[in-house]
């Protein structure tokens, strides 16, 4: 009777976990629609349209960033 009761604890402790470990794992939001990178002899091009990041802080929003496009240019000089 001990035996079916831990092993109902441990069933239960690890889907706790799990939806836990879910619940974490999804708040994290990823875009890579339209990235170009090129890769020249002057360095690193990297062209990012159309993204969104949120930046969240114990469930609140601390702030956000909407752009159509963003460019680094690393060229040796």
């Amino acid at each position: 009777m001990i035996e079916k009761i831990r092993t109902l604890t441990l069933l239960v402790a690890i889907s706790v976990l799990g939806y836990g470990g879910y619940i974490f794992l999804s708040t994290f939001q990823t875009t890579s629609e339209s990235i170009d990178i090129q890769f020249d002899d002057d360095g690193l091009d990297v062209k990012i349209k159309n993204f969104k990041i949120a930046h969240e802080n114990s469930g609140r929003n601390d702030w956000k960033l909407k752009a159509e496009l963003a460019q680094i240019n690393q060229k040796k000089e």
